[in-house]
Formats: structure tokens, sequence, C-alpha cells
């Protein structure tokens, strides 16, 4: 059994060491890191070859692909039984390749092995406050099996659940060589992650949920997501990235709204089209998209985005009409029990199970997120 840690770059040698080093860590499994480098100009090449091993191999596309391209390239390029893929600014913790050997060993029949995650806070700006961790301890060390079908309606219904998105689990080649066999390949615009991962969820009747955290997930303001959710500008450069952007979305109720909610509606509404048949047929409830439309203009004005605030009020006569379109909600029960989880953290703060670990921890100190890694693994062990 052979895993492949693909991780895509473009022009971010800086950060691009640190996730290779960590990939680079892994002990008693056999392994592979491809490093696929999207024609970057900087000095990507030069990291890789300074960080160079048996295990190591590096590839290079002749022009610059969009993302969703590139991810395709470095797929294809991956040897591995198992892939998983690691962005340039994440890092996976020493054992995670391992942890992954041994569920797998358990379970032969799986296709998707999904992990949590922590997040490491950049210190750029990001947050007010940054170079940290932000993890939900779980309760138990334990691996469940989690039906595909059910999670995939919720995400294509409501945008809930969590599903694997390649950026989270380890999938088998053998599944994505049926989605391409299908499909003719593994993603489509504009979210690679949101997309393959919806593929997988269509073509394999369930996947494990590890409740172990493998991998430091980077927030910062020169990632798409952190830097999208910051600033429209930044999301509409990573748009433009893509010849079939027009300057409005497609799939969606809203295509002139630019926020990383809708772009994630859109490349559903993707999706679901190459899915067909039922799928097709499927729509987002609206009592669950507009209040996260909303929640990403709010956010973009609070970063001073003025031109946000006409938008921000049609969502909102939009969902204040909602009763006389929606006068029974059916997950009333369930939001009692997430209210009822929020009060009883409030009342007893141990009960949640949200941690942070700051830097110095214990004596060491992380100014990078393979540091922070480490610092982490070893918090973990104790």
């Amino acid at each position: 059994m052979k895993f492949s840690v693909v991780i895509p770059t473009l022009d971010r040698a800086p950060l691009l060491g640190n996730a290779l080093r960590s990939a680079l860590d892994q002990r008693d499994v056999d392994h592979e890191v491809l490093v696929s480098n999207n024609h970057s100009s900087d000095a990507t090449e030069a990291v890789v070859r300074e960080l160079s091993a048996p295990n190591l191999r590096y590839v290079e596309t002749d022009r610059t692909l969009s993302m969703v391209d590139h991810w395709e390239f470095a797929l294809e390029k991956a040897q591995g039984d198992w892939i998983l893929i690691l962005c340039d600014d994440d890092a996976l913790v020493p054992d995670a390749l391992a942890r992954l050997s041994r569920v797998a060993e358990q379970h032969p029949d799986a296709e998707v092995m999904r992990y949590r995650k922590a997040i490491y806070c950049y210190d750029d700006g990001v947050e007010r406050t940054g170079n940290y961790i932000r993890y939900k301890q779980a309760s138990a060390d334990r691996v469940r099996v989690v039906d595909s079908r059910r999670t995939l309606e919720g995400i294509l219904g409501s945008l809930r659940g969590h599903g694997p998105r390649y950026l989270n689990c380890a999938v088998r080649r053998r599944l994505v060589e049926r989605i391409r066999s299908r499909h003719g390949r593994a993603f489509w615009e504009w979210a690679p992650d949101i997309s393959g991962g919806a593929l997988l969820l269509a073509h394999t009747p369930s996947f494990l949920d590890l409740t172990r955290v493998l991998m430091l997930w980077g927030k910062n303001l020169g990632s798409y997501g952190s830097g999208s959710a910051a600033d429209p500008a930044h999301l509409r450069r990573f748009l433009e990235q893509f010849d079939a952007f027009s300057g409005r979305l497609q799939y969606t109720g809203h295509p002139e709204l630019l926020t990383v909610t809708n772009m994630v509606l859109d490349t559903l509404g993707r999706v679901r089209e190459q899915l067909g048949g039922e799928w097709s047929g499927m729509r987002p409830d609206p009592a669950a998209v507009l209040p996260r439309l909303r929640d990403d203009l709010v956010n973009y004005l609070a970063h001073g985005h003025a031109a946000c605030r006409e938008p921000l009020e049609a969502i909102q006569r939009e969902l204040e009409a909602l009763p006389a379109a929606h006068p029974a909600r059916p997950r009333r029960g369930k939001t009692l029990r997430k209210r009822l989880k929020s009060a009883l953290r409030g009342a007893f703060p141990r009960l949640d199970r949200t941690r942070i670990i700051e830097s110095p921890h214990a004596g060491e100190e992380f100014h990078d997120i393979y540091q922070a890694v480490k610092v982490f693994h070893r918090h973990e062990l104790r």
C-alpha cells in the first residue's frame, strides 16, 4: 500500500518548504511526495531541490493553469494507491500517513478516509491575533462509517455536512479512475475541493470518518479561501484565472454576487449538472443559503467594502420574505439541540471542546506552520 501526498503550488516558495517538510517527515509507511509547480515565477524549484529526498518527485506545467486544471494535472501524476492533496500553506502531523495506513488495513473495502483538521492562523493580519492553533478536541479516537448519499444531499440542499474534499481525506486511486471514466475529470470550476468532494460522495456508498486531527489547515490572507472571505477583489482575481468566468456566476439565484458562499453554490450547481438524473433537479434551500450569503456580505462590510451594503440589504429583504414561502421548517428539532448544546457550553465551559494552542506552548515557540504542527503533535501525545 503506497500513499501519494500531492502538493500543488504557484508562486508560494516561502510557504512551500513548510508543507513539504511535513510531508517528508512521515515515517513507517511507503509514500511519495509529489510537488507540482504551476509554472511559478519564484524560487519554487530551488526549494524542492534543497529538500531533495528519494521519495520526493517534482513536476512542472508548461504554462500557468487554472487551479482546477492544475489539480487535475497533479492528480494524474500521482502514483500511489491512496492520494492526498496538501496545499502549500498546510501541514501534516508526523504520524498522519501511518495512522491512515492502519485504518486502511482495518477497512480494506474503504475508498475514502476523511480526517479532522486543526486551524493554524498565520500572523499576517488575517485575524487580529495570529500565530496560534485552534481545534476541536475529539471525545474519543474512533473511526465511523458515514453514508455518502445522505452527506451529499445535505451539502447540495443546504450546504450542511462535513464531507471529504481531497484536502481533508485520502482517496483510493481506483475511485479517482472510476470518476474520471464517467465524467472525464475529477474536478470542476470553481472550487476543486468542493466539486471533487461532491463527486467522491456521488460515486461511493460510504466513507470513513476519523475523529483524529491529522493536519493543520493554514488560514492566511494569501490563500484563496481566507483571502477571499476578507476581500471580494481577491475572490474576483481568483475567478478571473478561469476562461469560463465572464464576470458573473451561472448556477445560483444571485449570479452577480461574488462571495465565497455564492462561489461554492455555483460550483455545486455545476456538479449537479454533471451528475444529472435526480441530482440535477435538487435545489438549495433558501432558508439555509441566504443567511450564509448575508454573513459573507456582513464580513465584507466589516473589512471596509462599502459597496456590499446594497446587495446586503437585498439579501436581507429576501430573508424577511421567507416565512411566507417557507411556512414550515423541518429542522427545528436539530436547531433546538444545537441551542441546547450552546447553552450548556456557556453554563459549563469545560464542555466546550474548542482548544487554543498559543506560542510559546510549554516553553516551545512556533513561528510557522511546520513548527506549529510539531508542537501540536507533541501536545496531543501527552
